[in-house]
């Protein structure tokens, strides 16, 4: 199970609002142009270079000029890209955006409008994969405007331990609520 999916779940009540208001095929073609997006950003971040081609969208380089002004006012230096970990004893995957070894804090990347507590589970849930760090982050760069928040666990009043124990409420509320309607057969899913 990967970590997103456990998290994604159980969606929270705006996002079921959201589905009605929009309906679901404006829905499904945002959130596919915003993780094309995220995608994109992350193969920028991942490159090292921090460099938009032609190609990209005016949503890709505004996150982008976002990311670099992050990156200028924190003054950091490294950015580590992470791999994927697996714990094959819990059946978890999950792959970490980059670590800042200066700030000795696993940063996850969002374009969202908003930073949203599955956020945290999710860092939460790469804390538990075994990521090192002192800190958890989520780097949230608007795609619309010059602007980015930068929030750590420490800034929402979390330990790592707390955001693991977290994620592992979800992780464990999400195996049973599967195993349950498995065990139900087709006619309750």
């Amino acid at each position: 199970t990967r970590v997103t999916t456990a998290i994604g779940y159980f969606k929270p009540e705006w996002y079921s609002d959201w589905i009605l208001k929009v309906g679901k095929r404006e829905a499904n073609a945002i959130s596919k142009k915003a993780q094309k997006i995220g995608t994109r950003i992350d193969e920028i971040i991942r490159s090292g270079v921090y460099e938009a081609n032609k190609k990209d969208t005016q949503e890709v380089k505004k996150c982008l000029e976002n990311f670099l002004r992050w990156k200028e006012r924190y003054n950091i230096q490294t950015i580590q890209p992470l791999e994927k970990r697996t714990d094959e004893a819990i059946g978890l995957t999950g792959e970490a955006d980059f670590y800042v070894p200066q700030i000795e804090t696993l940063v996850d990347y969002k374009s969202s409008k908003r930073i949203s507590p599955e956020y945290i589970f999710q860092l939460g849930g790469y804390k538990r994969l075994g990521y090192e760090c002192k800190k958890l982050a989520i780097l949230r760069c608007d795609k619309d405007i010059d602007d980015f928040e930068f929030k750590t666990n420490e800034d929402i009043g979390l330990s790592l331990e707390s955001c693991v124990d977290a994620f592992e409420s979800v992780f464990k509320h999400y195996k049973y609520y599967t195993y349950i309607q498995t065990q139900l057969g087709e006619y309750n899913d």
